[in-house]
C-alpha cells in the first residue's frame, strides 16, 4: 500500500502484506505466459478456487497461488507483460524493518504505471481496438474473483481459505482499484470496473468505534483503497458511544439532541479551561429590540476591559446593507451551543473573537452566532417563541450577508492546514459539520466559507479546490484517494453555482449523508436553501404539512426522483415523492444524473413524460417464490426482466402482498426512465393505471396512475426467450399452473404523459 498517501498520525501502524515466496510453498511463480491460462498451467482448477472446493490445500499454499496470479499476474499481463518477473519481484518486494520479513512494496508502482503508458503506440491507444478488450477481460477476470470470495458479501467467501489472509486479498483489491483508475486516465470512454470492500478494512474501523454510517458513507464513496487510507485516521466523534446511541448505516444519532437531552445540554469549555470561568449573557430586552426593529441584525463583540477581563458587547446592524461581520456555523452536538438562554463561556468567547480576528484582519470585526443571536425559547422562554421564528427566517440572509462564514468543526480543529492534503479532505468528508443539513445551508448561503483549521482558516471554495487541481500526484496514473473524494466535494460546488446543474438536483446529491436532530426542520431548510421567497407557508404550517407544502412550492423536480429508492409519502396524490431527502441508504439511486429531464408536482400527481408499458393484470397471481415477473414487448418481441427492487425500511409492500395488488389492477403500466429500444437496463415504477385521461391536464392524453413499487427492467438474455414463449403459452392456455410469471405488454407512445399520484 506504499502507493497511497501517508497519515500524520495514524491510528494503526499500516498495514504490511506478507510476500509468500512461490517456492516456499511449492507454488509456480508468474510465468508471464498469458493470464487467464496461468492456474491451468499451474495445476489449479479455477472451478474449485472460485467455489471453495479446495480440499486438502492449506490457506498458506492457496494464498501465494492467489497472490502469484492476482497480483503479480494481474499487474505483469495489464501492463502487456512487459516486465520480467525477476523485476517486478524485485521492485515490488522488500524486506521489512520492523519484522524483518520480505513484503509487498508498491511504492514503485507510479514508476511503472508511467513506463507502460509511454509504450503504447496509436493502434494500442484506440478505446475500440483489441488492446483495451484484452485489459478489460483481464480486470474482468480478477474482479470476478474478489467478489467470489475475498471481499464481505461474496457468495464463496465464508469457508474460502483466502479468508484467513485477509491482507493479500486487500493487495489484490487495491491494485485492482489503482489498475482500474490508470485505464481510465488513458482510455476515460471504457469500462469501470467496482471493487469490493475488503472485511479486514470493515472489521478494523468497526473495533476503532468508527460511527457506522460513517462507514457507510466512505464505502459509497471510496474504493478500498481509500478505505484503508481514512481508516489510519482517527474516528470522528471516537469519545461517543455510537453503538449505544444507536446509529446505523444510514444515520449517525451521537449527533442529534433529544428533547430530554436538551434539558441536560452543557455548553462545553475549551480544552485549556478548568471550566470555571464566567458566563457571558446577551441581555434578552436588547437582543428583543433589535430583532424587532426591520432588518435588525444582533451580532456581538469580545473587547478587552480596563481591569485585564473580557466584556461581550451586542450591537445591530442591518441585513443585507452591513456587512463587515462574521457568521459562525457549527453543530450544535460539539457543545458551543446553549439550550437555555444566550450566554457562552468566556473561555469561548475569547477563542472564538480570536479566530473571527485572525480572519477578518481586524479585531473591530463583530460576529454572529446562533447561540447569542437567536432567542431559546426552551424552559420557561416560551414568550420568544415568536421572535425566534423570525431569526430562523432570516438566516439564510444572516449567512448570505456576511463577509464570510467560519466553520468550527472539532475534527478540522484538531487538524493543521499543512498535513497531507489527502487526510485534510478525509478528515472534511467524515467531519460532523458536513453530516448536518443546517450546515448545508450555511455553507451555500455564505458569500466564502472558511474552515478553520488547528493553525488557522482555509478557503474551502478557494484554497481546497485550487489545491486539489493543482496538487502534483492529483494526475498520477496511480493516484485514486483524491479522486474519490473529488465527486464528493463536488456536490456542495454544484449547490453553491447553480448555473452548473439544477439546484434541486444538486440538493438531493447532498444531502445524501446529512441529517437533522428535528425532522420538522427538512422542508424549512431545504427551501431556504433553494431560495424560495418566502418560507413562512412552511414554517407557520402544522408539521404534517410541512413536505406536502414545500414539495408543490418546489414544483418542479427531477424525473428520475421518480424512480429512486427510499421511504415515499402515504397521502394520495404525493406517493411518488420521497419522505425525505437527507440519510438516505446508499443504493445505486441514491444520487441523480445531472440531467435536465424535469417532471411538475401537482395536488393531483407528479407530471411527467417517460417511456413504458402497458397490460391487464394477468388472470392468475404473479409466483411468489421469486420476486420478479417477464414482460414481453409485443410490438418488438424483445423479453425483459421485471425486478422488485425494495430498500431496507422503505415502506413498500412485501412482493407477495405486492402480487395480491397488481390483481386489483384495472391496468397496470411500467413506466422506465430510459428508452430501451436502445439499452438493455431501466430503472422502474409499477403504477395503477386508473385512466386514460387526466381532466385537468388537457393539452394530450395524459395517464393517471397509482404508485405501486419500484422495479428494475433488465433485457433478458437472448437464449432464455424461447423457454419465456413456453411459458407464456402455457398460461396464456391456462395450462399446468396457477401462477403467472410472464405478461404480454403494449409499448406506450415515447413521450407519454402521466400523472402518478
Amino acid at each position: 500500500m506504499d502507493h497511497l498517501p501517508t497519515v500524520s498520525a495514524p491510528a494503526f501502524p499500516p498495514l504490511q502484506i506478507p510476500y509468500l515466496r512461490a517456492e516456499d510453498v511449492q507454488v509456480l511463480e508468474y510465468d508471464n505466459q498469458g493470464f487467464t491460462g496461468f492456474p491451468s498451467r499451474a495445476g489449479w482448477d479455477k472451478t474449485n478456487l472460485i467455489n471453495a472446493t479446495l480440499e486438502g490445500q492449506p490457506a498458506r499454499t492457496v494464498a501465494a497461488f492467489v497472490q502469484q496470479w492476482l497480483f503479480f499476474g494481474l499487474l505483469s499481463a495489464s501492463t502487456g507483460h512487459m516486465f520480467p518477473m525477476a523485476d517486478l519481484v524485485r521492485d515490488f518486494t522488500r524486506i521489512s524493518p520492523e519484522s524483518g520479513t520480505r513484503v509487498i512494496y508498491t511504492g514503485r508502482l507510479e514508476q511503472y504505471l508511467v513506463q507502460w503508458r509511454g509504450s503504447l503506440d496509436p493502434e494500442q491507444l484506440s478505446e475500440t481496438g483489441a488492446y483495451v478488450a484484452t485489459l478489460d477481460a483481464i480486470l474482468d477476470e480478477a474482479q470476478r474473483h474478489v467478489a467470489r470470495y475475498m471481499c464481505r458479501g461474496g457468495d464463496g467467501s465464508v469457508n474460502h481459505q483466502m479468508r484467513e489472509h485477509p491482507d493479500i486479498s486487500l493487495s489484490i483489491m487495491a491494485l485492482g482499484v489503482t489498475l482500474t483508475r490508470a485505464k481510465l486516465r488513458i482510455w476515460p470512454d471504457t469500462r469501470l470496473f467496482s471493487w469490493q470492500h475488503s472485511e479486514l478494512i470493515l472489521s478494523r474501523m468497526t473495533e476503532a468505534r468508527w460511527c457506522p454510517s460513517d462507514i457507510s458513507m466512505l464505502e459509497k464513496l471510496m474504493t478500498p483503497s481509500g478505505m484503508y487510507f481514512a481508516s489510519l485516521l482517527r474516528p470522528r466523534m471516537a469519545q461517543h458511544n455510537h453503538v449505544g446511541a444507536e446509529c446505523n448505516q444510514d444515520k449517525c444519532n451521537v449527533m442529534n439532541i433529544s428533547e430530554e437531552e436538551k434539558a441536560e445540554y452543557q455548553t462545553a469549555h475549551t480544552r485549556e479551561c478548568p471550566g470555571s470561568c464566567e458566563w457571558q449573557h446577551v441581555s434578552e430586552a436588547q437582543l428583543k429590540g433589535f430583532l424587532e426593529r426591520e432588518g435588525g441584525l444582533p451580532v456581538v463583540k469580545v473587547e478587552a476591559t480596563v481591569d485585564g477581563q473580557v466584556q461581550l458587547n451586542l450591537s445591530a446592524k442591518t441585513i443585507g446593507k452591513d456587512g463587515d461581520y462574521v457568521a459562525i456555523s457549527h453543530v450544535w452536538a460539539e457543545r458551543l451551543g446553549n439550550t437555555r438562554d444566550n450566554s457562552m463561556p468566556t473561555c469561548q468567547l475569547r477563542r472564538i473573537q480570536s479566530m473571527v480576528t485572525a480572519v477578518s484582519g481586524s479585531k473591530e470585526t463583530s460576529f454572529w452566532i446562533d447561540t447569542l443571536c437567536v432567542p431559546q425559547d426552551n424552559f420557561n422562554r416560551r414568550h420568544l417563541r415568536p421572535l425566534r421564528l423570525r431569526a430562523i427566517r432570516d438566516m439564510d440572509k444572516v449567512y448570505g450577508g456576511s463577509a464570510c462564514v467560519l466553520v468550527l468543526d472539532s475534527e478540522l480543529l484538531s487538524t493543521n492546514s499543512t498535513s497531507p492534503f489527502e487526510e485534510q479532505l478525509v478528515r472534511f468528508a467524515c467531519c460532523s459539520w458536513i453530516r448536518r443539513l443546517w450546515t448545508l445551508s450555511e455553507a451555500v448561503n455564505g458569500p466564502k466559507v472558511m474552515l478553520q483549521f488547528a493553525d488557522g482558516p482555509v478557503d474551502m471554495m478557494t484554497d481546497i479546490f485550487h489545491r486539489l487541481r493543482d496538487h502534483n500526484g492529483f494526475y498520477a496514473l496511480s493516484q485514486t484517494v483524491l479522486t474519490e473524494l473529488t465527486d464528493f466535494m463536488w456536490r456542495i460546488v454544484l449547490v453553491r453555482n447553480p448555473e452548473e446543474t439544477p439546484r434541486i438536483t444538486a440538493m438531493w446529491n447532498a444531502c445524501q449523508f446529512r441529517n437533522t436532530s428535528e425532522g420538522k426542520d427538512e422542508a424549512f431548510c431545504l427551501a431556504t436553501i433553494l431560495g424560495f421567497g418566502d418560507t413562512r407557508p412552511i414554517l407557520d404550517a402544522p408539521r404534517e404539512d410541512r413536505w406536502r407544502i414545500f414539495l408543490l412550492q418546489q414544483r418542479i423536480f427531477p424525473k428520475d426522483l421518480l424512480f429512486s429508492s427510499g421511504p415515499r409519502v402515504e397521502q394520495a396524490g404525493y406517493r411518488w415523492a420521497p419522505r425525505k431527502f437527507i440519510g438516505r441508504p446508499a443504493t445505486t439511486t441514491a444520487t441523480l444524473p445531472l440531467q435536465d429531464d424535469t417532471g411538475e408536482a401537482t395536488p393531483h400527481g407528479f407530471l411527467v413524460n417517460s417511456r413504458g408499458y402497458a397490460f391487464d393484470p394477468p388472470r392468475a397471481r404473479f409466483w411468489d417464490g421469486y420476486p420478479a415477473f417477464w414482460l414481453l414487448d409485443n410490438v418488438t418481441q424483445k423479453w425483459y426482466l421485471v425486478a422488485h427492487r425494495m430498500v431496507q425500511d422503505d415502506g413498500q409492500m412485501p412482493w407477495p402482498e405486492l402480487t395480491k395488488e397488481l390483481q386489483r389492477c384495472k391496468r397496470i403500466g411500467v413506466v422506465v426512465n430510459k428508452d430501451l429500444d436502445t439499452r438493455r437496463f431501466a430503472l422502474g415504477i409499477l403504477v395503477d393505471i386508473s385512466s386514460d385521461v387526466a381532466e385537468t391536464f388537457q393539452e394530450s392524453v395524459t395517464y393517471t396512475a397509482r404508485f405501486l413499487a419500484t422495479v428494475n427492467v433488465m433485457l433478458e438474455q437472448h437464449d432464455r426467450w424461447e423457454t419465456l414463449r413456453g411459458w407464456r403459452n402455457d398460461e396464456t392456455e391456462g395450462l399446468g399452473t396457477h401462477t403467472c410469471r410472464t405478461v404480454s405488454a403494449t409499448p406506450v407512445e415515447p413521450g407519454q404523459a402521466w400523472c402518478i399520484g
